[in-house]
């Protein structure tokens, strides 16, 4: 994952925050069961049955990116160490990811559909978190809090996403 943010200080305790991220999964391949091939008669019996075959299960890779805008209200007025809550909202985008699967003896195609659709899904977080000067003009800091994705289009059940993520970060103003 890759991102960054650009900062606004509409006052000395409030910051409009803007950012870009990229992130990529790679796709895997993974063993998905069996399947036992059989042939039938005119009338739909079942007569034989062909050797048992492995099936594997090959995704493609999952890229997203995302546009998000926010806020950030400091508390207090100490330079050195400036705790902070914040919110932002925005949209995240994702690419196809299409599901092959072979059966592993003669790599022959079972099956292929897409496994999820791309699109936009709006996402929003909440923010607690601290900052410290390392320098007149640099910062570093650390902060968590709760982040909602709405669930992504696959061609199974999904849900909304929850997560609470934990940042380290540094901050230099220009």
């Amino acid at each position: 994952s890759l991102g960054g943010n650009l900062a606004y200080d509409v006052s000395r305790n409030t910051t409009l925050i803007g950012g870009l991220g990229y992130s990529k999964r790679n796709g895997q391949t993974l063993e998905n069961g069996t399947f036992e091939p059989g042939t039938y008669d005119s009338a739909g019996n079942f007569t034989s049955s062909g050797p048992v075959e492995t099936v594997t299960a090959e995704y493609s890779d999952l890229e997203e990116w995302k546009l998000e805008g926010g806020v950030r209200q400091y508390v207090g007025y100490n330079p050195g160490f400036r705790p902070y809550v914040g919110a932002s909202a925005g949209f995240t985008y994702n690419n196809d990811v299409e599901l092959t699967q072979n059966f592993v003896d003669d790599g022959t195609l079972f099956n292929q559909q897409q496994f999820i659709e791309s699109g936009w899904r709006p996402t929003a977080a909440g923010v607690v978190g601290a900052e410290m000067a390392v320098g007149p003009r640099a910062a570093i800091g650390v902060e968590s809090g709760i982040r909602w994705r709405d669930n992504l289009k696959a061609n199974s059940d999904a849900e909304d996403r929850i997560s609470i993520p934990v940042k380290l970060r540094g901050r230099v103003a220009f």
